[in-house]
C-alpha cells in the first residue's frame, strides 16, 4: 500500500524547465570622482567587500530603488579598495535606472567591480538625494548559516565638520560580539579624526 501511495504521487508531478538568467554587470572604468557640483549630494557606503577573514568569506549586496515616475540616467559608483594609494584608483560603474525600478547588485565588489578587496562605495547623482540606498554585509561560509548586518548609508551634507563631534552609542566588544568602525571622508579632502 505504501508503495503504490508513493507511485501515485511521484505521477502527480510536474516538471517545469526554467532558464537562469545572469545579472549582466554594469560598464565599468577607473577615475577619481569628481568634485562635487553645487547643490548636489554623494552617498556612501563604507565597509563594503569581497574579503576572504578567518572567520568566513564576507560579501557586500547593494539595491537602489528609483520611486520617481522619471528614469535616473547618471547614476555613478565610484568604487574606492581600502588598499588604492589614491582616489584615481577608483573603479567607476555606470547604473541608470528606470522610473519605479530597482536594481540589486549582488556581491558588488567582487561582481561589478572585480575586486576581492575591502572599501568604500560612492554614488553620485544628481538625484541621489531622491533615490533609496540599502547595502548588507553577509558571512556567506559560516557552518551556522550565512548571517549580516545593514550598512549605513552616509550624506556628504550630512557628515562633521571642522571641530565637530559625533557619538555613537551601542559599541560592543566582548567575548560573543564587537563593533567595526568605519571612518569614511566626504569632502575631498585630507583630515584628521580622534576617536575616544
Amino acid at each position: 500500500w505504501v508503495s503504490q501511495a508513493l507511485g501515485d504521487r511521484l505521477s502527480s508531478i510536474n516538471v517545469t524547465k526554467v532558464t537562469v538568467v545572469d545579472t549582466v554587470p554594469p560598464p565599468t572604468g577607473t577615475g577619481a570622482p569628481p568634485p562635487l557640483k553645487a547643490n548636489e549630494v554623494a552617498l556612501f557606503l563604507s565597509g563594503l567587500g569581497h574579503v576572504q577573514s578567518s572567520v568566513g568569506l564576507f560579501i557586500s549586496d547593494v539595491s537602489i530603488v528609483n520611486p520617481a515616475n522619471r528614469a535616473i540616467d547618471d547614476i555613478r559608483f565610484f568604487y574606492t579598495p581600502t588598499t588604492a594609494s589614491s582616489l584615481s584608483d577608483s573603479k567607476t560603474a555606470d547604473v541608470p535606472l528606470a522610473s519605479s525600478r530597482s536594481v540589486t547588485l549582488g556581491d558588488v565588489v567582487k561582481t561589478t567591480f572585480g575586486q576581492e578587496t575591502q572599501g568604500t562605495l560612492q554614488l553620485r547623482s544628481a538625484d541621489a538625494a531622491r533615490v533609496a540606498v540599502n547595502a548588507s554585509v553577509f558571512n556567506t561560509s559560516n557552518a551556522a548559516g550565512t548571517y549580516g548586518t545593514a550598512i549605513p548609508v552616509v550624506r556628504s551634507d550630512r557628515a562633521a565638520g571642522p571641530g565637530q563631534s559625533i557619538v555613537l552609542t551601542g559599541l560592543r566588544r566582548d567575548a560573543s560580539s564587537y563593533t567595526n568602525l568605519y571612518i569614511q571622508e566626504v569632502s575631498g579632502q585630507p583630515v584628521t579624526v580622534q576617536t575616544e
